[in-house]
């Protein structure tokens, strides 16, 4: 999977569309595509910096093929979508294990799943609250 795929991922599991994301960080939806399609090698650095400040990850690890969340000094307390989108990020590169042993495909499918049910779960307790 190369950067661009992993950045079109978190981006996505983020935001309803890239439509949305481009809105949000301030950039021309075209200049997005472009980004993903091209490289991220190939844009401005402004560009690289404003899409990493949206997302919370580093500049200096993206430009080593990473994709690594920092965390924000203003900033005290972490999203709940940002910690499925760094599990889901994580499982799809196989980097979570259980007992020492990676998942396989289809226990990262049943954890997506579960985190997924239990974050509608949440919805709904907040919404009778």
């Amino acid at each position: 999977m190369t950067i661009e795929d992993k950045l079109k991922e978190l981006i996505l599991s983020r935001y309803r569309s890239m439509t949305d994301f481009s809105e949000k960080c301030g950039i021309k939806y075209q200049t997005v595509m472009s980004i993903l399609t091209r490289g991220v090698n190939n844009a401005s650095v402004t560009n690289i910096i404003k899409i990493c400040q949206t997302l919370g990850i580093s500049t200096d690890e993206l430009a080593e093929g990473k994709i690594v969340f920092v965390s924000s000094k203003k900033e005290a307390t972490t999203s709940l979508e940002e910690v499925v989108a760094f599990c889901n990020l994580k499982m799809s590169e196989g980097q979570i294990t259980f007992d020492g042993v990676p998942l396989s495909d289809n226990e990262a499918n049943f954890l997506r799943d579960a985190i997924a049910v239990n974050i509608e779960m949440l919805k709904k307790i907040r919404a009778r609250q």
